[in-house]
């Protein structure tokens, strides 16, 4: 490939890789999300910050995919793992209770 192939090839896959993301954000704007996700879309996706996933979400060992050293979240493994957490009872929700 010449230089300039490689030139194309490179604009080409960055302006995919920009389309696909931006897509993806309309998505996770409308938390409408379907496959994997990276860390940063999780966050988004599940309405938190990088230092609450971090701190609280990843030590409970959310359903993860390691593909080459890529992590993703799959997002109907997520719903799933999270109905663990579903409570029915306002007592054990601290805002709610006035603890």
């Amino acid at each position: 490939m010449s230089d300039f192939d490689n030139l194309v090839a490179t604009k080409v896959a960055k302006d995919i890789s920009k389309k696909f993301n931006d897509r993806l954000d309309e998505e996770l704007n409308g938390n409408l999300a379907t496959g994997y996700l990276n860390q940063k879309q999780l966050c988004k996706y599940l309405g938190i910050s990088a230092t609450t996933f971090k701190e609280k979400i990843k030590p409970l060992a959310p359903p993860t995919f390691v593909v080459d050293g890529m992590v993703r979240y799959k997002v109907d493994r997520i719903d799933e793992w999270m109905q663990q957490f579903e409570i029915w009872n306002d007592e054990y929700i601290p805002e709610r209770s006035g603890a």
